[in-house]
Formats: structure tokens, sequence, C-alpha cells
């Protein structure tokens, strides 16, 4: 009982004051040591850099994945974390979904013989794949802010064309754009499988989100075409992919004609397993 009311009553001021002198002692160190530095440069000798380029970074490929790698890594983490997340609650939607009307009128209308469950597996596969849209789109993106910059003028002055150079960042994002949806997958049914009493299948998981992959692949045509015909209006395809989002997500909720899903890619693919496959789509 003395513990406890030392603890949460009594107001103990000396390690505030010690943390204060901590910080006073910090900032004059670091004054002394800007003021003992050059302009521009640092207390630590910086090593030189290697006398040849690394063998990945000998063609426009190899630059532009190095240029994405840190982003590359944070995406797929973070959607392999997006897919655990959204699979951890699988177990309760049943329960979730008989007690709310709102959520049951964003689920397919021809999903009869399914469970609720399968159902939301169809719309969360249509939001996963605008999410994953997203990293491909950067990569291509980050070409066109690199040349905005004036730092491709170097490449192209030598043997490297355009069209090279451009399908080097697009061949990395139609890879991300598949790896994206892998990882998200992977998380999804890992995280199902133990929280639901008869998971879904791996298989019909991957089938459900891979069908997607031509949406996705229509977002970075779009992009690359906007690059190379008119690069101011690059913006133009984040404005396109939110509104993809609101009437894909929100549009039954809403009770928004059926068309308007149908003015982006995303709502021309069919919702696998609840629709059947539709190749000529």
């Amino acid at each position: 009982l003395v513990l406890r009311s030392e603890v949460y009553v009594n107001n103990i001021w000396w390690p505030v004051f010690v943390v204060l002198g901590e910080a006073v002692a910090i900032i004059l160190v670091a004054y002394y040591l800007n003021f003992k530095r050059d302009l521009q440069a640092g207390l630590i000798q910086p090593r030189p850099g290697r006398k040849d380029a690394s063998p990945f970074l000998r063609s426009p490929f190899s630059l532009a994945l190095r240029l994405m790698r840190s982003a590359i890594i944070a995406w797929s983490v973070g959607m392999l974390v997006l897919g655990m997340s959204y699979g951890s609650v699988l177990g309760d939607l049943e329960a979730f979904f008989e007690s709310n009307e709102l959520i049951k009128s964003m689920l397919p209308s021809s999903g009869q013989g399914f469970t609720l469950t399968e159902q939301f597996l169809t719309l969360l596969m249509s939001i996963i794949s605008i999410f994953g849209t997203v990293p491909a789109l950067q990569i291509l993106l980050k070409l066109k802010g690199e040349e905005k910059r004036d730092r491709c003028e170097h490449l192209l002055a030598g043997a490297v064309s355009r069209t090279r150079l451009l399908a080097g960042f697009l061949v990395i994002s139609i890879a991300v754009s598949i790896i994206m949806q892998f990882l998200t997958v992977l998380g999804l049914w890992a995280a199902g499988s133990i929280v639901m009493e008869q998971p879904i299948s791996f298989s019909r998981m991957i089938s459900a989100a891979f069908v997607y992959m031509p949406a996705m692949w229509t977002m970075i045509g779009l992009t690359v075409l906007l690059i190379g015909f008119y690069p101011k209006a690059t913006g133009f395809v984040w404005l396109y992919l939110i509104f993809a989002f609101f009437v894909v997500y929100l549009g039954r909720a809403l009770q928004l004609p059926e068309w308007t899903a149908e003015l982006t890619p995303f709502g021309h693919i069919p919702q696998i397993p609840v629709d059947d496959m539709n190749f000529v789509t």
C-alpha cells in the first residue's frame, strides 16, 4: 500500500530534472560539433565510392529497381500486413454480417448459394487490387519525376533510348503488381486459416485475386500512355483510381447505377468465386 501511494499519488520531480539536464547537455554538444565542422560537410570522413558501378546498375532496368527498392520493400510488408489484418476477422464475419444490413447491401447480388464470407471475399479482392495498383503506378510515375528534375538527361544522351528506359520501369511495375497481389493473398489466407473453422482454400483466394490483374495492368497501361503522350496529365490516374475505389467499394451501398462501376476496369472483372469466369472480359 505504501509503494502504491508513492507511485500513484506523490509527484517525484527529480527524474524530470535529470531528463532536462540530459537534454541541455546534448544540445550543447550538438552546437559545439556544428561549430567545428566545415560547411556542407560532416565530422566523419565519407568513404570513397566504388570505382566501377555494380553489375546491378548497368541497365535502365537495374537502375529503376535500385531507385524503387525501398518503396517496393515497404509496400510488400504493408500489403502482407493488410492481408493478415483482413484475414484475422474472417472467422467472425458471418455473425457480424447477419446483423449489419449496410454491409450486406455492399455484397454481390448474385451470391446466392455462397456463404457471406465468400461473398465478402469478392468485395475484398477488388479493394485489395486497387490498393496493390498504387505501388505499381508509383514506379512508373517515378520516371516522370526523374525526368522533371532533369536526372534522365545523362542516360538519354548516351546509348539508352527513351523506349528502353520506360520499358525498364514498366517491367518492374508489372512485376510489382503480381507480387503485391500474391503477398496480400498469402497474408489473408494465413490469418484466415487460423481463425476460420472451415478455411477458404488458398487456390480459391488466388483465383479471386489474380483475376483482377488485367484491371491493374489497364491502369498501368493508361499511366504509360499519359507519360508518353501527355505527361502533364499523369495526375489523372490518381483521380481515376480514387473514383474506382469509391464506386467499387461504396457503389452498391449508395445505390449508384451499375454503369458507374463499369467506367473503371475493376467494374468489368468477374467476381470469383461468386461469378463464373469470363475470359473474354
